[in-house]
């Protein structure tokens, strides 16, 4: 992942988004690339509050860790526990440190 400020972040999302149209015109879908450049952009996206956005991105990578609290910070409600019952269903040990995460909130 790239560190992205506030300040550098929507000049950094702009940047993620030209990288990922040219990506996605020379690269298969499953293509490492890509994976790493919506991670970036998903990054970005949270560093901008754009829960929402960032969430969606996360899902598209099945990075359900960060999708959950994506979801979470933007009150995406159905999203969030959709997101944190597929955690449980996949018996990812991360759906825990979801919950720990966010219960410092």
């Amino acid at each position: 992942m790239v560190s992205v400020s506030g300040v550098g972040s929507r000049r950094a999302q702009k940047r993620f988004e030209r990288a990922l149209a040219i990506q996605r015109e020379a690269c298969p879908d499953d293509h490492e690339a890509i994976a790493r450049t919506l991670t970036n952009l998903g990054h970005a996206l949270r560093v901008q509050k754009k829960y929402a956005e960032a969430g969606r991105l996360f899902r598209e990578l099945d990075d359900l860790y960060y999708a959950g609290l994506s979801y979470f910070r933007a009150g995406r409600e159905n999203d969030f526990l959709k997101t944190l019952d597929d955690m449980i269903e996949r018996r990812d040990e991360l759906g825990a440190e979801l919950l720990i995460a966010l219960s410092d909130d």
